[in-house]
């Protein structure tokens, strides 16, 4: 460790260095590389598709209702007030806009997803994936 702070003060003249350079002093000696746990390996996040993110806005329940029904074989659910994770921050619900952008709750479990917009349409939203 002294090796390593010395190193610092010498080469790098206190500015910041990566994990490597701090520990290259330490490196040419074995019996200290075993005492130092390696770097684990970032698990990559998994990203979804969205090329396969559907979207269809109704005028009225019934509409949604009757398309939920026939796409998806499904008994529809569809309250007037969403869930809490689907209102915006200032507790309105979700506009079209906002869950194009968002495209979020859709998984193997829950095929699809519709709410109630705040521009008082009726969205329903899904991935093909899931649907297979």
């Amino acid at each position: 460790m002294e090796k390593c702070a010395r190193n610092m003060s010498m080469e790098h003249n206190g500015k910041e260095v990566t994990r490597e350079q701090y520990r290259e002093p330490m490196c040419n000696n074995e019996d200290v590389m075993k005492n130092i746990r390696p770097q684990k390996n970032k698990k990559e996040n998994k990203r979804v598709n969205n090329e396969n993110f559907r979207i269809k806005l109704f005028e009225t329940r019934d509409e949604a209702t009757i398309f939920i029904k026939d796409k998806f074989n499904a008994k529809a659910k569809i309250a007037d007030k969403p869930t809490k994770y689907l209102l915006q921050a200032n507790g309105d619900n979700p506009t079209y806009d906002y869950i194009l952008n968002r495209k979020w709750g859709i998984d193997k479990k829950t095929k699809y997803r519709a709410c109630h917009t705040f521009e008082d349409k009726w969205c329903v939203w899904w991935r093909e994936e899931t649907l297979r």
